[in-house]
């Protein structure tokens, strides 16, 4: 199965299972431990495409490489308890 594929598979469970419409769906992000092959490029921007989501639909790829998760970890969490914050601020909180 290609990533993006399983990438889709999981989003479309989640709009399943929660009752939300994709079209409410702003930014998509997801983790990707390396980008080479067929998960090369940003999964959480294909995903969408495959279930031919609006093409609006925001994307951002957290990778977990060693030094990194609690980087993005850190801006991540930030960015849902403070909307106004976004997920790639430089800025330590």
């Amino acid at each position: 199965m290609h990533p993006a594929d399983l990438g889709a598979h999981v989003l479309r469970e989640l709009m399943n299972r929660t009752g939300v419409d994709p079209s409410a769906v702003d930014d998509v992000t997801m983790g990707c431990v390396n980008q080479t092959g067929p998960q090369a490029g940003c999964i959480a921007r294909t995903a969408p495409v495959v279930l031919t989501w609006a093409r609006e639909t925001g994307a951002a790829l957290a990778k977990t490489r060693a030094g990194q998760r609690d980087h993005h970890r850190t801006h991540l969490t930030r960015s849902v308890i403070d909307p106004a914050t976004p997920a790639d601020a430089s800025s330590e909180p």
